[in-house]
């Protein structure tokens, strides 16, 4: 496999599962067989079974190292060939997540998870979107998004991480924007042609000695929040991709904007309030983007709207419907399927994680059920009011 310009020995590859059962359900749904939408939402009992069966699917997914992992699959397989390849950022997702549910099971999982981060980290207070065990880490650069994102998750569960907010601060540019690269360096070259690539996809400029992204800059200042900072620049830049709908175009690396506007709302949730002005219009869109079934898109998609319509205090049919979409897709081993979320990897068909899309869904419904008057709220770092 090549990667960013140099051949690398790739994990073994394997057919990934749920595969038949898809092209089963594609099948299904093109002849009309998809049972209809129920009138009511779940009830308690269902909602708890299935968060209960996502965070066994997530035990059983969690590597012994404590690290979860992002198939990156190979060009024209259809998602069938694929090396899982251990993520730093989507791990510390993870465990942001499981903090929406009660669940006894995942506390080891959290356990396990932190005590990685905390060896994952490259410097004092930096750290890599990819891990170090696997072939990409060494083609491009630790980067803001993972460096904050990361020392948040860690402090938000009381891990003391080296103060990492002055380094930080000396990656942002004139309008105090955030860089994506803490060492852009130290990227190779076939590394910088895919980002070239990518900008021109997206018209980002093409000159940039470094990348500007919303995303990174989302869950950036949503760590600074933590420690009670307001960046303005970083704000209004911000604010204005959303309002002049530049939304997923503005995140480089990935392709969904419901995914964009999830981190938008943990960000204001987590204490990011100058985020208010956007949410207003992420709310419209993400209701006029509704199907009648009460679908958003794929199943990462699904979680992430209906994460974000609970935050903003949306209630009623609306999220009513989208929980019912989200518990009828979740598979009989706990998972939802895997979708695109990322491309940070050359030659790829998609990279996605089954891990990442069931945490989500985990997330969802623990948050559903405390708003929609089934549980009480999660103990611990992880009440559903994110602070």
């Amino acid at each position: 496999m090549t990667a960013y310009g140099r051949t690398i020995a790739t994990p073994p590859m394997v057919l990934t599962q749920g595969v038949l059962v898809g092209v089963v359900g594609l099948l299904l749904a093109i002849g009309g067989m998809v049972e209809p939408v129920a009138a009511q939402p779940p009830d308690e009992t269902v909602l708890a079974q299935a968060i209960a069966r996502g965070v066994k699917f997530l035990a059983k997914a969690q590597r012994p190292s404590g690290e979860f992992t992002i198939d990156v699959c190979q060009p024209w397989s259809f998602g069938l060939f694929c090396a899982s390849q251990g993520g730093v950022w989507i791990t510390a997702s993870i465990v942001y997540s499981l903090d929406a549910v009660d669940d006894p099971a995942r506390v080891a999982i959290q356990r396990n998870a932190l005590a990685f981060l905390q060896r994952a980290m490259v410097r004092p207070g930096v750290w890599h979107f990819w891990s170090a065990d696997g072939p990409f880490h060494r083609t491009i650069s630790p980067d803001t998004d993972s460096s904050a994102w990361c020392a948040f998750v860690l402090r938000r569960h009381g891990v003391e991480v080296p103060d990492n907010l002055a380094q930080l601060l000396r990656f942002r540019d004139e309008e105090g924007r955030f860089y994506t690269w803490l060492d852009p360096g130290g990227i190779t070259p076939g590394s910088w042609r895919l980002i070239q690539r990518l900008r021109q996809a997206k018209g980002h400029p093409a000159a940039l000695a470094n990348d500007l992204d919303c995303v990174v800059n989302v869950n950036t200042v949503a760590s600074f929040a933590q420690h009670g900072e307001v960046l303005q620049g970083a704000y209004r830049y911000l604010n204005t991709v959303v309002e002049r709908g530049d939304v997923p175009r503005c995140w480089l690396y990935g392709t969904s904007a419901a995914l964009v506007y999830y981190m938008y709302a943990r960000a204001y949730e987590l204490g990011a309030t100058a985020l208010a002005p956007s949410l207003p219009l992420i709310r419209q869109r993400l209701l006029e983007r509704q199907t009648p079934d009460g679908s958003w898109g794929d199943d990462a998609e699904q979680a992430a709207a209906v994460i974000s319509l609970l935050i903003m205090g949306e209630r009623g049919p609306v999220v009513e419907r989208g929980i019912e979409r989200l518990v009828r897709r979740q598979r009989s081993n706990g998972s939802w399927r895997r979708t695109k979320f990322i491309d940070l990897a050359p030659a790829a068909d998609s990279e996605g994680s089954e891990a990442f899309t069931t945490a989500l869904g985990v997330e969802a419904l623990g948050r559903a059920r405390v708003v929609l008057g089934r549980a009480a709220p999660a103990s611990g770092s992880g009440s559903t009011d994110g602070r």
